[in-house]
């Protein structure tokens, strides 16, 4: 199940029209990106999940991507919508990895991925120090505060330490 995601009943929660008050034509729970509500993902007629999702307090019906959680371009004549966030894939990757569990790694806790701040590429750390220099723009910052190195390292002497000074960065979300 990704993050975010709860299970639950979705009896009495307002949903996409046809759907009301029917729990089976519901997947699971995603928190909404905008609100405190809930994200109701609607099944199509064969029982799988749409691609977006539909806030439950939102006054108009707000979607988001599934995958993403971005906003959802409404549909054409020739297609059923799609995802605004061009790296959707990418974001979603960083929403759903798992965590490094190594408890000897210098980046215990963290999701395994992590986007570079400055170019958005997926970085994974290997070994060595909080400190990775992204491969494609050369950027170098800490895995676990996603602050430029410079900025981590003001703390100088926990420079080479285990752990960041500063709370670790949560899974990261951008648009594009």
């Amino acid at each position: 199940m990704r993050p975010g995601r709860t299970m639950g009943n979705s009896v009495g929660t307002p949903g996409p029209q046809g759907y009301e008050n029917n729990p089976s034509h519901y997947q699971a729970y995603l928190k909404c990106p905008a609100c405190p509500g809930v994200l109701l993902c609607p099944l199509n007629s064969e029982g799988q999940p749409y691609q977006f999702s539909q806030c439950s307090q939102m006054p108009q019906l707000h979607h988001f991507c599934t995958s993403c959680l971005s906003p959802w371009l409404p549909s054409s004549e020739a297609s059923g919508g799609c995802c605004s966030n061009r790296s959707c894939q990418v974001v979603s990757t960083l929403l759903t990895c798992d965590t490094v569990k190594d408890p000897q790694s210098r980046v215990f806790g963290c999701p395994v991925f992590r986007a570079c701040p400055k170019c958005y590429s997926l970085i994974m750390h290997t070994k060595g120090c909080k400190y990775v220099t992204c491969p494609t723009c050369h950027h170098r910052f800490c895995f676990m505060c996603l602050q430029r190195s410079e900025e981590c390292q003001k703390a100088k002497d926990l420079y080479w330490s285990l752990s960041c000074t500063k709370p670790m960065a949560e899974r990261q979300r951008f648009l594009t």
